[in-house]
C-alpha cells in the first residue's frame, strides 16, 4: 500500500512539473509571455520592470521556446503587468551581440511574444480586451546593445 502511494505521488508530481513547463496555449492563458529563439545562436534574455523581473532565460538554444504564465491573481484577475508599466528586455547572443528594447504594457492580460532573430529582437503585444490591437517593438543586435 505504501509503495502504491509513493508511486502515485511521484507520478503526480512528475505530471504537475511537466504540465507547468508547457507553453501557454489555451484561450484562457492570458498574461502569457512566450520567447522564441529563431537565431542560430543561444541567447540570454531578461525582461524587467522598475521592480519586477518578468523573464530571465539563460542560454535558450536555437529553435528553443520558453514561456511564462503570470498569476491571474494579480491586478483585476487578468494577470501582471498592469497597464502602462514600462518593460525593458535585454538580449545577448553567444557571439556577444546585444539588443535592448523597451515597451509599455497596454492592458490587463496582454499576450506578449518575444522573438529573437538573427539580427533583431522583436516584442509583439496583443491586448486581451481589444485583441485587434497589436503593438510591436523592435531593436537590432549590435556590439554595444544600444
Amino acid at each position: 500500500m505504501f509503495r502504491n502511494a509513493l508511486v502515485f505521488l511521484v507520478g503526480f508530481f512528475s505530471f504537475i512539473s511537466t504540465a507547468s513547463a508547457r507553453p501557454c496555449v489555451d484561450s484562457d492563458d492570458n498574461s502569457c509571455w512566450i520567447v522564441k529563439n529563431y537565431s542560430p545562436q543561444p541567447v540570454d534574455l531578461n525582461c524587467t520592470t522598475a521592480s519586477w523581473t518578468l523573464i530571465s532565460i539563460h542560454s535558450l538554444a536555437p529553435g528553443g521556446q520558453d514561456s511564462v504564465q503570470f498569476n491571474t491573481g494579480y491586478g483585476d484577475g487578468m494577470g501582471f503587468p498592469e497597464p502602462g508599466v514600462l518593460v525593458t528586455c535585454q538580449a545577448k547572443l553567444s557571439s556577444g551581440l546585444q539588443a535592448k528594447l523597451s515597451f509599455s504594457s497596454y492592458g490587463w492580460g496582454d499576450r506578449v511574444e518575444i522573438r529573437v532573430e538573427r539580427d533583431l529582437l522583436k516584442a509583439t503585444s496583443t491586448e486581451y480586451w481589444l485583441s485587434r490591437n497589436v503593438h510591436t517593438s523592435t531593436a537590432r543586435f549590435t556590439s554595444s546593445g544600444i
